[in-house]
């Protein structure tokens, strides 16, 4: 009897094992499809990142500023729950949130690029912050504020460093780096596209109902 029971013991945690592995390995596929379908919606040329805010949530973003969007995933046990394409020039702003409070990068770049600017800044960040800054940081993020397509103002907010998940303990340099580059970048691809549009607006002829003479 005590061997039947260890036996279906033995056989109920296989099972758990084995569910457990094959929805991650759902998810990672899941995870990468998103990207994969990003990298052809913008012709190959967007930024893509994975951000886990959540224990059961996965978040694919991708940026790409020939095209001019910012391409948003959530991902939920598998399956994507929100997709969502966001135009670079209806974003007002771009926020660094520290324990969820916004603070300012506080490091200007003259590279030539977005991408190269957020590079630069993001490999010197951490002189902004002490040892003491550093071990009581518990989260950083960051805020998207973008015009809808009604013209409404909506925010975005993605939890990139969570120190209450495992698998960020030991990463809190690393994630903050990655916080801040997409903070610089987006902040930068953003002003980009929306000078560009200002730009066509200005050059564009105003329309006239009246005669020429």
């Amino acid at each position: 009897m005590t061997l039947t029971i260890v036996a279906l013991l033995f056989l109920l945690l296989v099972g758990i094992y084995i569910n457990a592995r094959m929805r991650t390995a759902r998810h990672l596929r899941c995870i990468t499809e998103e990207k994969g379908d990003i990298a052809r919606a913008s012709g190959m040329t967007a930024s893509i990142g994975v951000f886990y805010p959540d224990v059961s949530a996965t978040v694919v973003m991708g940026v790409s500023e020939e095209i001019g969007a910012c391409y948003y995933r959530v991902l939920r046990d598998g399956k994507v729950i929100n997709r969502s394409r966001i135009n670079l020039a209806n974003i007002k702003r771009v926020e660094l949130l520290i324990n969820g409070d916004v603070r300012n990068v506080g490091i200007s770049s003259a590279q030539a690029t977005s991408f190269l600017k957020a590079t630069d800044v993001a490999g010197r960040i951490l002189s902004q912050y002490s040892s003491a800054d550093l071990r009581v940081m518990l989260r950083a993020g960051l805020r998207i504020v973008f015009a809808g397509e009604s013209g409404a103002e909506k925010q975005l907010e993605i939890t990139v460093l969570r120190m209450t998940d495992e698998r960020h303990k030991f990463k809190r340099m690393e994630l903050l780096k990655d916080t801040v580059w997409w903070v610089v970048f987006l902040d930068s691809a953003s002003a980009n596209a929306r000078h560009i549009r200002e730009y066509f607006e200005k050059s564009e002829p105003p329309d006239s109902d009246g005669e020429f003479f």
